[in-house]
């Protein structure tokens, strides 16, 4: 239902980008005349991996495809990839993971309340990665999982598969499971050890040899960027490491099957599989990206006047920020749940203490730079639901008291982002507004918030609920200094 009405929505309003989002546009339309091309296949690869951009390429190369299904007509082409592609998998893959930490009903309300918040339908109809971030790190998530700590062999190796298509998505994805990363990592270390002291050695060798792997296929490749000599040689090392990895690590556990830290040696190959998706694109553009990452992580921020880390204004951003790009009661539920699964944890449940601290660490991490915006929290949107409501079901009969508004207010939000509007010049308007909102907060350009999140108020401005606490402010917004570009 959210994807229909999102195409929909794609047919009824013209979206034109923003100076920050044409460049994603641009490089989209790029990757499309590179599959036009009549290169070969492996030729095509060759310069979709060696194109000069500083984001990984797969949301590109998606797109391209989705240019290629509508006879080239572009403008939507972006769109179009993440709304029949990525929004699918996150909400399918929200409700598994709250399937299977918890139960069916969680996993549905965790499902309905990502897949119906106006921001993350107003950020995926923007030609932007988050969405395409959220659902794979959802995925991620899910089989991180299901691996058991890393003891089942199938769901550890989709898992490095998933972490692989991940990081070919945008070099932040670590942040957004980086939590559930260390708590199971650290898990997996304890349940590796075994009663003899064989299994100490073999966890030595098997990592450094893994380390040995990658390090020797990123240090002895040389590519010359123009012409591309040395791509099939980066891809075949890269390859061939992988599958040496993947081979002594299984041969470690057939070889000693008592001894063998089985969990460990499931991780390195999980690592191996990653490793061959996205290293050759990190070895090709590593020096890009050391130039590009730090100037847009602190020196872009500072210029545009975000609050910086070494303020109270900086830490207090994406807290107020997840407060005002959802309804109210969603956050104070959210923070029950952050609650809740701490207390949970203390007593020896810790099903969702990976999905708190991965919380944690987004805070952290995307506090400690300079350069923030709201929209760097959509990808960890599905992981904020499930500790919205995961703890709902608990409440036994009760429970319907507060998960029947919930589900009413979600079609809601549904209904009245895809079928009343909004119009372009509404887009732009809330996309700043929103944005902003946390910074106008703690009086830096804006104007404060009286009321509801501004994701509410043009359904009160189209007249479809005007008694859901929504208050018009007088005189209107001024967005007059919003820092965004606000030509079409």
């Amino acid at each position: 239902m959210t994807c229909a009405s999102s195409v929909l929505w794609l047919q009824l309003n013209s979206v034109f980008p923003n100076s920050d989002t044409d460049s994603h546009i641009t490089k989209s339309w790029d990757y499309y005349q590179i599959l036009l091309s009549n290169d070969g296949l492996f030729s095509k690869v060759r310069r979709w991996y060696l194109f000069g951009t500083t984001f990984p390429p797969l949301p590109y190369i998606l797109s391209a495809g989705a240019y290629w299904v509508n006879g080239g007509f572009g403008v939507r082409a972006w769109l179009t990839g993440s709304v029949l592609i990525f929004w699918p998998l996150m909400i399918v893959y929200t409700y598994r993971v709250g399937a299977l930490l918890w139960n069916r009903e969680a996993g549905l309300l965790a499902a309905t309340l990502v897949s119906t918040s106006p921001f993350v339908l107003l950020i995926g109809r923007k030609f932007k990665p988050e969405v395409p971030q959220a659902a794979l790190a959802v995925m991620c998530l899910y089989y991180l999982f299901k691996s058991d700590r890393f003891a089942h062999r199938w769901p550890s190796w989709i898992f490095g598969v998933c972490m692989g298509m991940a990081l070919m998505i945008k070099w932040t994805m670590p942040v957004y499971i980086g939590g559930a990363l260390i708590h199971v990592g650290a898990l997996t270390l304890a349940r590796s050890r075994r009663e003899g002291w064989l299994w100490i050695p073999l966890m030595l060798v098997s990592g450094a040899f893994t380390v040995y792997a990658i390090a020797y296929t990123w240090r002895t490749t040389e590519i010359n960027e123009k012409t591309g000599e040395g791509f099939g040689t980066l891809l075949a090392s890269a390859a061939l490491g992988a599958a040496a990895i993947f081979i002594v690590c299984g041969l470690l556990i057939k070889l000693f099957p008592q001894d063998a830290p089985e969990p460990w040696l499931r991780l390195l190959q999980s690592v191996a599989l990653a490793w061959a998706i996205a290293g050759p694109w990190y070895i090709t553009h590593m020096h890009t990206l050391q130039g590009y990452v730090p100037d847009v992580s602190y020196v872009a921020g500072t210029t545009e006047g975000d609050p910086t880390s070494d303020t109270l204004s900086g830490w207090l951003f994406y807290p107020l920020a997840i407060r005002y790009i959802q309804f109210s009661a969603f956050y104070y539920m959210f923070l029950i749940g952050m609650a809740w699964g701490i207390i949970c944890a203390l007593r020896g449940d810790d099903r969702a203490m990976p999905l708190v601290l991965t919380a944690i660490v987004f805070y952290a991490m995307f506090s400690a730079i300079n350069n923030k915006e709201a929209r760097y929290v959509v990808p960890v949107m599905p992981i904020l639901a499930l500790l919205t409501v995961y703890w709902l079901p608990a409440l036994g009969r009760g429970r319907w008291l507060v998960t029947a508004p919930l589900v009413a207010i979600c079609f809601v939000q549904l209904w009245g982002w895809s079928f009343v509007g909004p119009t372009y010049e509404r887009v732009k308007f809330l996309y700043l507004s929103s944005d902003s909102v946390a910074a106008s907060a703690m009086s830096l350009p804006g104007r404060p918030v009286d009321g509801e999140p501004i994701v509410w108020r043009h359904l009160w401005d189209n007249d479809v609920i005007p008694l859901l606490g929504a208050r018009p402010q007088e005189g209107g917004w001024d967005d007059t200094t919003y820092k965004e570009d606000r030509g079409p």
